[in-house]
């Protein structure tokens, strides 16, 4: 499947992780995000450095990220690990407003959830997109009936929605990875503080929030 960096480790993984982001930053039109993740593992960048940190993470069973290495050989071969959906379809500048990211989902609709739907993840990590594929999550295409997890350690406060009859996969809103506000091993420890959280069952499911 396109979104998938490399189907042979993807699907060997102990977890299915997809992240969903927004476009690519490049001005190639034939630039294929998955096989330069595949080829150059490019943790020299901000973003992937960081989704290299949370997936490696998770995949490890590691209790934060502050002591992992993005530059270790481990740590950023889980690049390969993982399936990377781009909302859009090519690449686009280093930033993208909220009125052009609603008009990508509307043109790759169709082709984003496709994706997310063969991929068969456990857990999807939305980077800045999770309202934009609400209504296809809890209506028109999947139908899932989520509940907000609402962790007991109060200091994880992103969201994150789990179906209410188990079905389907762990969803985590993150702010995008080129976030500013944290450091790349506190971005990357939330995430894998939640996933913890969600496998120990340190949360409880509220019907309204």
């Amino acid at each position: 499947m396109y979104s998938i960096v490399n189907q042979k480790r993807y699907w060997n993984a102990s977890y299915q992780i997809c992240w969903v982001l927004k476009e690519s930053n490049s001005r190639d039109e034939s630039f294929h995000v998955q096989r330069w993740v595949d080829t150059y593992l490019p943790v020299d960048k901000k973003v992937p450095r960081r989704i290299a940190l949370s997936s490696y993470g998770i995949l490890q069973g590691a209790e934060d990220a502050e002591d992992l290495d993005a530059y270790d050989d481990e740590v950023k071969a889980s690049l390969r690990d993982i399936a990377w959906i781009n909302i859009g379809e090519h690449p686009g500048g280093s930033s993208t407003s909220w009125s052009r990211l609603e008009m990508l989902y509307a043109q790759n609709r169709i082709r984003v959830l496709a994706e997310m739907e063969a991929a068969k993840p456990d857990i999807v990590i939305f980077g800045g997109t999770c309202s934009l594929l609400w209504n296809d999550l809890v209506g028109g295409y999947f139908s899932y009936h989520l509940q907000h997890l609402h962790f007991h350690d109060e200091s994880l406060d992103e969201r994150a929605y789990q179906d209410a009859d188990d079905e389907g996969p762990l969803f985590l809103e993150m702010p995008h990875p080129g976030v500013r506000k944290w450091r790349d091993q506190e971005y990357a420890s939330r995430i894998i503080r939640m996933v913890s959280a969600w496998e120990r069952g340190a949360y409880d499911l509220e019907m309204e929030w």
